[in-house]
């Protein structure tokens, strides 16, 4: 089982620093950092520092080719590449999201992204069809070009249908049309945050539990495992019949909430292609999320994971809700010991 990232509009993330952010004036700043990125482009290299192989495809602009090329090839923990790179390079530019870091707090600036076409989209298809075979995980994470999602979202729900027939497990990590589009498709993974899912569900959902659990499952009820991105409460992982909740339980300070959200999907994507259990693997994700929050997960580390034990099955609650036990082991980065064991993973309260 291979893992394919899809970047329908990647990014490149630049990272500004100065004292103070004065609207309309001019000032200095400090350039901090400036990477390949956007969502898909994310996971991918989060899997690689993970040990985790896997194939990035999707679109680029040419002038930027080189810079993603660079850097994603330099992802190599052990001395190992993890990230085949297989990128389609368009004649248009790449959007930047820029952050501006000072006393007033982050400011975030996003450009727009690709104007996808029919072409476009065909060369995508065949790019997939290339390198995807019968049960790989091709994630879809990010934004999604309007022109693709416009009125009944035609091209957006054909690329979901082609991925389909090639009997691949779809990831969706994106929002708006989009995700909507996908609420009642047959997917591997969903992973909204809290306001992607009230969205799509058409209601206001705040953090309540036994809530957000019963609005994932009717939000998407064809899909095995639902990872809801729940900001400083962790996440919430929701099946059929069971439900996880893991968190951080110590407050630390937050450095960096870009990506934040992607390092939590790469995670759980680790622990799938692990074998381990979903509570295992969310675990798994709210340790790697947690890390990268606290600026200690670098694309440019290696995050080695341990192997996972062996799982002796479910059990029931006195409820009857199926209980996916963690190994206190299972697949959390050695690096970071003193997250693993202040991450916690129980059953939420439910009603």
């Amino acid at each position: 089982m291979a893992i394919i990232t899809v970047s329908l509009s990647p990014a490149i993330d630049v990272t500004l620093q100065t004292d103070h952010l004065t609207i309309g004036g001019h000032q200095p700043v400090k350039l901090l950092s400036q990477s390949a990125a956007g969502k898909a482009i994310n996971v991918s290299r989060a899997l690689a520092a993970m040990g985790v192989p896997n194939t990035a495809t999707g679109f680029v602009g040419t002038s930027e080719a080189d810079l993603f090329s660079r850097q994603m090839s330099a992802d190599k923990p052990g001395g190992r590449s993890f990230i085949r790179y297989r990128l389609i390079s368009l004649d248009q530019p790449t959007r930047q999201n820029i952050t501006i870091l000072s006393a007033e707090g982050e400011t975030h600036l996003r450009m727009e992204g690709f104007k996808i076409g029919e072409l476009e989209l065909r060369r995508l298809a065949g790019e997939l069809k290339a390198v995807t075979s019968p049960g790989d995980m091709v994630v879809l994470a990010g934004s999604v070009p309007d022109a693709i999602t416009t009125g009944s979202a035609a091209p957006w729900k054909a690329l979901l249908k082609q991925i389909g027939d090639i009997h691949a497990q779809l990831v969706i990590d994106t929002s708006g049309t989009a995700l909507q589009a996908c609420t009642g498709e047959p997917l591997l993974v969903a992973k909204p945050n809290l306001s992607e899912l009230a969205q799509a569900g058409g209601k206001p959902l705040d953090f309540d539990p036994p809530t957000v659990v019963m609005a994932a499952r009717k939000i998407f009820p064809r899909t095995r495992h639902r990872v809801i991105s729940c900001g400083g409460n962790g996440a919430l992982w929701v099946g059929d019949e069971g439900a996880f909740w893991a968190y951080y339980d110590k407050p630390i300070t937050v450095r960096r909430t870009v990506g934040c959200g992607d390092f939590l999907l790469a995670g759980f994507l680790a622990g799938l292609y692990a074998h381990v259990t979903p509570a295992a693997a969310l675990r798994r994700g709210i340790t790697s999320a947690t890390a990268r929050a606290m600026n200690l997960a670098d694309p440019s580390e290696s995050l080695s994971v341990r192997s996972p034990q062996k799982y002796r099955g479910p059990r029931e609650d006195r409820a009857g809700l199926t209980i996916y036990s963690p190994a206190s082991r299972h697949g959390v980065p050695r690096a970071y010991p003193a997250i693993r064991r202040r991450t916690v993973c129980k059953m939420p309260p439910l009603r």
